[in-house]
């Protein structure tokens, strides 16, 4: 690493010098290595006497197809007057070997500053503000990489609670309650808007609901919305679990429809349905998670693979934390969900897959020709089963693959895009 030894070695006081002092005053900021775009255009014109045409030329050849052989014609140009201008051979070789490489992932300084400050306050907040930082990231979406449901999954292993939708006490979005506390909002419910949501406030700040019949007459959700609420085991409080809860919407209906009608003479906050026997078996753990997913994209029962787990014992039981403590080319098969997936042009064909269990994350690589072999697996399901060698570098962890398959019977056709965002599609499980 030319940048970090460069580093080292200012910080022992021995800075970059390489005997031209328009060159060391360019980049002894940065080590002797050119990160950003403005110091070629400096370079170019500072030492090898570029015009200003010729340095925009330069800088259009970087920017415009980002790849290496979009800089070779101005690239050697520079590189040869760097040589008359009595620069070393060797550094000017290397200096060429950056400029090519900055081709594929270079940027402007101020596209650089403005990516660390967000990078410095965002690791701030998830350190000091860790959910405060998730209630405005909920709030926020859609966005970025990370879906909601891998978002409160991070935050839970950093110490967050979250708290499921409560009738009496929900916004329409997510709320600290507490310190590291959230309490989610009615946003994330499927059909359910904003301006039912208000409504159901001013009608509790006059009065607590106290049932769930209390809880329909006096808000304006649809049926539909009804019955999520329902099966999402928001009327916890009111004495009924999920199936039982639901079994009373089916009643809640013919109210619903009376209200539709107008015909609310017949019934007032205080009537009340019979109660259902306990007719029903309680939800299985993986039923409780994949009906959150369906309604709201996200579960706090866990995540699906600590049902899946219990339900299909021929997952492979490796986790993601034991990966990352395995030895360099050690074999792994491991089960997992994808969250992100992304191939960059400039990677020419390589993918990289990020995969989530319950205990956190890992990142995967895939050559062009692994990729395009399984990508019809990957675009059509995101429980996927890998095969690959664990790769170390520094303190990080990646599995190269070579092997895919589904642990889903259900592998319907999801919108991913290589251009478009890299999340995965709704998590659905059948």
């Amino acid at each position: 690493q030319p940048y970090l030894k460069g580093l080292k070695e200012a910080r022992q006081g021995r800075p970059f010098q390489i005997g031209n002092a328009a060159l060391e005053n360019i980049l002894g900021r940065t080590y002797g290595v050119p990160i950003f775009q403005e110091q070629i255009m400096q370079i170019s014109m500072d030492i090898a006497g570029f015009n200003a045409a010729q340095a925009d030329q330069l800088r259009r050849s970087l920017a415009r197809s980002r790849t290496a052989d979009s800089v070779d014609v101005m690239g050697k140009r520079l590189y040869h007057a760097l040589v008359s201008q009595n620069i070393p051979e060797k550094f000017a070789d290397d200096l060429f070997n950056y400029i090519q490489g900055y081709a594929h992932y270079g940027f402007p300084e101020s596209h650089a500053a403005s990516y660390a400050s967000l990078a410095y306050k965002s690791a701030y907040m998830k350190c000091h503000y860790p959910a405060e930082l998730l209630i405005g990231l909920i709030n926020s979406q859609p966005m970025g990489f990370y879906q909601i449901d891998t978002l409160i999954n991070e935050a839970k292993r950093n110490g967050v609670i979250v708290l499921p939708i409560d009738p009496n006490i929900s916004q329409w979005e997510s709320t600290l309650e507490a310190p590291k506390t959230v309490r989610m909002g009615f946003c994330n419910v499927q059909q359910a808007r904003e301006v039912e949501a208000l409504q159901m406030i001013t009608a509790r700040e006059a009065r607590p609901f106290t049932s769930v019949e209390d809880f329909i007459f006096r808000t304006s959700f649809s049926k539909n919305v009804l019955e999520s609420l329902s099966l999402l085991d928001a009327f916890k409080e009111f004495g009924f679990d999920r199936r039982h809860s639901y079994w009373k919407s089916i009643e809640f209906k013919s109210l619903c429809q009376q209200k539709d009608s107008a015909q609310l003479s017949l019934f007032d906050e205080q009537t009340r349905f019979s109660e259902p026997a306990s007719r029903f078996e309680k939800m299985s753990l993986l039923e409780e998670i994949r009906t959150d997913y369906n309604l709201t994209g996200y579960s706090l029962h866990g995540n699906f693979m600590k049902a899946l787990r219990k339900e299909l014992p021929h997952l492979p039981p490796l986790t993601s934390v034991q990966i990352k403590r395995l030895p360099r080319n050690q074999r792994i098969r491991y089960a997992g969900i994808l969250t992100v997936i992304q191939r960059p042009p400039p990677a020419k064909g390589t993918a990289f897959i990020t995969l989530e269990d319950e205990f956190g994350c890992i990142d995967t690589v895939f050559k062009n020709e692994t990729f395009e072999k399984y990508e019809d697996i990957i675009r059509r399901s995101r429980f996927l089963i890998m095969e690959g060698k664990v790769q170390k570098k520094g303190f990080g962890t990646t599995v190269l693959i070579d092997y895919v398959e589904t642990f889903s019977h259900k592998t319907n056709q999801r919108e991913v895009s290589p251009q478009g965002s890299p999340r995965g599609g709704r998590l659905d499980w059948t």
